[in-house]
């Protein structure tokens, strides 16, 4: 078996126009939201995804799998 860390990630779209990015843990229920900078709240969709863009490169760089992308695409 794999010891490789397996997550989800989405991104929640609210009417206010802000974007959060969520996470969990792949088979895991609840959601997370990520409390760093640019990734929680956020009304700018441009920085808001570069925000995104740089944290699934981090993931990326350090083993981490990113099992699951949802977006809205609001």
């Amino acid at each position: 078996m794999s010891d490789t860390k397996r997550i989800e990630v989405k991104v929640d779209y609210h009417e206010s126009g802000r974007r959060t990015l969520k996470e969990r843990a792949e088979g895991e229920i609840v959601w997370t939201d990520v409390k760093t900078d640019g990734l929680l709240g956020n009304t700018d969709s441009a920085s808001f995804y570069r925000s995104v863009a740089t944290r699934l490169a981090n993931f990326a760089a350090t083993g981490v799998l990113v099992v699951r992308y949802i977006d809205t695409d609001k």
